[in-house]
């Protein structure tokens, strides 16, 4: 790969991805692995950009840019409710307004562990709330589907959710435990979610059944891929640093 100019990692909790760019932005490779040094080696010896959820980087209170004055994303905190938002999910929402400037509204971040619901104006994270809804979904035994009747089940009378989980886990319904637990969430989140501009940042079975629980609601989110997001983001904070 000798037109690789740069390469740019992501490093997760448990997993990274990264891509290597030519000197025109284009992507030239990409590889996945347990680490960013995992990656880099599959990708080459060419200078890297990683933003990483395992450093130990200090957090920045909310509201915030989403992106500090220099270097790379660092994790956002919030005391109430209490949260922390991650530098990789940072990373995502500086490329999803790279390629939307001037955008406000709510960005919808799913992952295997966590969602995170934040909102954004001005290019700053206002304010944002996590919720355990995939990982619970996993623990229990939930599939990637969503039961629609579940959800607008629990949508309703979010008291009885614990009730409704019992029940689907007896009848062996695992849709209707993710459908349950995304109506729970649906209802809490409420005001980040009516009447606002929605931007969902994934493209896995579940950001689809988070997509198709909004979408019944009438509220129809905007779409971007998880790796385009990343993309975007690591290209955004190259060109900052090649001017610098």
């Amino acid at each position: 790969m000798s037109d690789v100019v740069w390469i740019g990692i992501e490093e997760g909790p448990q997993t990274a991805q990264g891509w290597a760019f030519d000197g025109a932005g284009q992507v030239a490779a990409s590889a996945h692995g347990d680490s960013a040094a995992q990656v880099q080696a599959h990708l080459g010896d060419a200078g890297a950009l990683i933003v990483s959820d395992r450093a130990a980087t200090p957090a920045r209170p909310v509201p915030a840019a989403i992106l500090p004055q220099a270097g790379a994303p660092s994790p956002l905190s919030q005391d109430a409710p209490p949260g922390l938002l991650p530098a990789t999910a940072c990373l995502r929402l500086s490329g999803t307004l790279a390629q939307r400037p001037n955008w406000d509204g709510v960005a919808l971040l799913p992952d295997a562990d966590k969602t995170q619901w934040t909102h954004v104006s001005a290019g700053e994270v206002v304010s944002f709330a996590s919720f355990l809804t995939p990982r619970l979904s996993r623990l229990l035994g939930g599939d990637g589907g969503a039961d629609a009747q579940a959800l607008g089940d629990t949508m309703a009378r979010p008291e009885r959710l614990a009730a409704h989980l019992a029940q689907a886990d007896l009848g062996g319904n695992v849709a209707a435990i993710l459908g349950h637990l995304i109506g729970a969430e649906l209802a809490a989140a409420r005001p980040y979610w009516l009447g606002q501009q929605i931007i969902l940042i994934g493209d896995d079975p579940l950001a689809e059944a988070y997509s198709d629980a909004l979408s019944a609601q009438g509220a129809r989110p905007e779409r971007l891929s998880a790796a385009d997001a990343a993309q975007a983001g690591l290209a955004a904070l190259h060109r900052r640093a090649s001017h610098q």
